[in-house]
């Protein structure tokens, strides 16, 4: 009895071992798992806090390339290009997209400027020139700027050319008006130039045609002058002159510069004469 009795007490004891090792081993894997739980739960809000903390960082680069991209399209100035730029290199491969959309915007930044830039050498080599041709070239680079982000650029340039366009044509104007009036003034100041010289035309007539009317320089001779008879009436007989004892001569004619006369041929004496 007493044998089996201590084989049951060993078998008993071997039973206790083997739960209590038993329970040992659940412990431990209980023990275990909850550590690799743990450990997970642990790496994974690690890993999430690098994750977070790299969106954030991303997010705030992205931030800064956007606003360093607006203010280089609000200035324009080389400095905040650049700043730009490098703002946008510092994107990462997980922001691929945003760094190809604002890549693309600093270049379509750079054409717009280069546009403008375009125009405005157009309008100060019309400005300098004031020919068509060159006025029409900086028209057809303004009918070109087409893009909404540089309307207040164009309507500048269009309302500065328009503005020369009008200067020009009232100076062609006011010329014009000048060249009227002067050539109203000349036709009006025309008519009195002849009449003003005309005095000095007829001063010089008579001394050319003094040359025709004088006499030569020598004299000559005159012929003498003989009184005509006078013719009776033949109708009406003519009543007898009676006889004068004293006749008056004739006046004769002094011709030739020695002072000679010559007497006149008087008339009959004796009445009538015959016709």
């Amino acid at each position: 009895m007493r044998k089996e009795a201590d084989k049951m007490n060993k078998k008993i004891l071997v039973l206790i071992m083997i739960t209590t090792v038993i329970t040992a081993l659940v412990i431990c894997a209980g023990i275990y798992r909850d550590a690799q739980r743990n450990n997970k739960v642990e790496a994974d809000r690690v890993a999430q806090q690098k994750l977070d903390a790299r969106i954030e960082k991303e997010k705030e680069t992205l931030e800064t390339a956007e606003a360093a991209v607006n203010t280089a399209y609000k200035t324009r100035l080389d400095k905040d290009i650049d700043r730009a730029n490098e703002a946008i290199k510092k994107l990462n491969e997980n922001q691929k997209a945003e760094k190809t959309k604002l890549t693309d915007k600093m270049t379509k930044l750079a054409g717009f400027l280069k546009q403008i830039a375009a125009v405005d050498k157009a309008i100060k080599k019309a400005e300098e020139s004031r020919t068509e041709d060159d006025i029409k070239a900086a028209q057809d680079l303004i009918d070109k700027v087409i893009d909404p982000y540089l309307k207040d650029d164009k309507d500048a340039a269009q309302k500065r050319l328009d503005d020369l366009k009008t200067q020009i044509a009232n100076e062609l104007a006011q010329q014009q008006l000048e060249a009227e009036a002067q050539v109203q003034t000349e036709s009006t100041e025309e008519p009195t130039q002849p009449s003003e010289e005309q005095p000095n035309v007829q001063e010089i007539q008579p001394e050319q045609q003094n040359p025709v009317v004088e006499q030569p320089a020598y004299s000559e001779q005159p012929q003498p002058y003989y009184p005509q008879p006078v013719q009776p009436n033949p109708v009406q007989p003519t009543p007898i002159q009676p006889e004068t004892s004293n006749p008056e001569p004739a006046p004769s004619q002094s011709s030739d510069d020695g002072g000679n006369t010559q007497p006149a041929e008087s008339a009959p004496e004796g009445g009538n004469t015959d016709a």
